[in-house]
């Protein structure tokens, strides 16, 4: 089954580089990149003051698999995790 994460990250991505690759043609390269790094600084910021904030259970991402909403999802930034991280069972030895 296609995870619909998958697919709007890869939409997401095309129009980034579509966007990147009309810039670049059009001689607005930098101006282009500078206009990201912009958006992606104030997403990050939204992120922290949510989390701060306590916004909505935000800082609840780390804690809340297998039961995330989608507005902890953006916020942790993660991919779902669909099998827990378990130390393994068995010692090891050294030789």
């Amino acid at each position: 089954m296609i995870d619909g994460r998958a697919v709007t990250s890869f939409i997401l991505l095309l129009l980034l580089a579509t966007a990147l690759v009309v810039a670049a043609r059009r001689g607005r390269l930098l101006a282009a990149l500078v206009v990201m790094l912009m958006a992606l600084a104030a997403s990050w910021s939204a992120a922290a003051i949510a989390v701060r904030a306590d916004y909505r259970d935000a800082d609840g991402f780390v804690d809340c698999w297998p039961y995330c909403s989608t507005f902890q999802d953006v916020i942790g930034g993660k991919r779902p995790q669909y099998d827990p991280i378990r130390p393994d069972p068995t010692p090891r030895r050294k030789p």
